[in-house]
């Protein structure tokens, strides 16, 4: 595969636009476009850990001080059943 490095333009419609060298053959392409960072892509926003309502739901809680333990229980419990037969 052959890789070439080109610089264009998106037009306010919404098309590239670019200048292909003379020599490059007709045929299908793969593009990919990189656009420079002051022009971001609007995502959408995230919710923080601390907006999030959940957050820190659990600090309180006895059981879950050391949480890769608490973690590993769950997980035992979870894949054993037993936590259904309680």
């Amino acid at each position: 595969m052959l890789a070439v490095k080109l610089r264009g333009e998106i037009s306010g419609d919404g098309h590239l636009v670019v200048e292909l060298p003379d020599d490059m053959e007709p045929g299908p392409v793969e593009v990919i476009v990189l656009q420079e960072a002051e022009k971001k892509l609007k995502r959408r926003s995230r919710i923080t850990e601390a907006t999030h309502p959940t957050f820190g739901m659990w600090a309180d809680r006895e059981e879950a001080r050391d949480p890769v333990a608490f973690a590993a229980e769950l997980r035992r419990r979870i894949e054993s059943r037993a936590d259904s037969r309680d």
